[in-house]
């Protein structure tokens, strides 16, 4: 990976100025970086002030949150169903239209 990094440079750079980029510690700290990042125990909890609790805020109800969640995303369905066979509804009125007219 260094070789190709060096050879993309050097399409761009001169040999002197790729030299002093020091890829190889670039790539190492990199790796470095990555490994400490994906090295997580497994069931450590998220920080509070990065990462929200993905079914709402943590609350002794828990089954009040899911049905919380449930009917917002009952509503939306419903709300855009409505929508949905609204467009198809002036999608089939334009086209009889056009087709009395001869347009179609």
């Amino acid at each position: 990976m260094t070789a190709a990094l060096e050879a993309v440079a050097l399409e761009h750079r001169g040999r002197a100025e790729v030299a002093r980029y020091r890829v190889d510690r670039l790539v190492g700290h990199v790796v470095r970086q990555e490994r400490a990042a994906t090295w997580i125990p497994f069931g450590r909890a998220a920080p509070q002030a990065i990462l929200f609790p993905y079914f709402g805020l943590e609350t002794e109800n828990r089954f009040r949150e899911a049905n919380n969640q449930r009917r917002a995303v009952k509503t939306w369905i419903r709300r855009n169903y409505v929508l949905a066979l609204a467009r198809v509804e002036i999608a089939n009125r334009r086209h009889t239209a056009f087709a009395a007219e001869g347009l179609a």
